[in-house]
């Protein structure tokens, strides 16, 4: 099995925002994508980095580019989450989770 380079200029901030956003735990999105609770809680602590794999995973179960990760800037919402992401009510829109 050939090894796979961890990329590290991923941004794990951006990862914990996005989590928040939905609502749920790392430990929870590495269950979604099938990765390790330990190599996540490893990631976010700044001791490892993340596949491009798994940043893809990642990425894909959160409906963003893998580029969105590598922002070394932290996420400012009102540029992800404009008025125009906004309901009829001006409510920010529940996300349902892939299935």
């Amino acid at each position: 099995m050939p090894i796979m380079e961890k990329i590290q200029a991923i941004n794990p901030q951006r990862i914990a925002w996005c989590c928040a956003d939905y609502g749920m735990t790392t430990d929870a999105l590495a269950c979604e994508v099938n990765m390790a609770a330990s190599t996540m809680q490893q990631f976010m602590a700044g001791k490892t980095g993340l596949t491009f794999s798994q940043l893809r995973k990642i990425a894909e179960y959160f409906g963003r580019g893998t580029l969105f990760f590598l922002e070394p800037e932290p996420v400012i919402e009102s540029q992800v989450h404009t008025v125009q992401f906004r309901t009829l009510t001006n409510q920010k829109p529940t996300l349902s989770l892939p299935a």
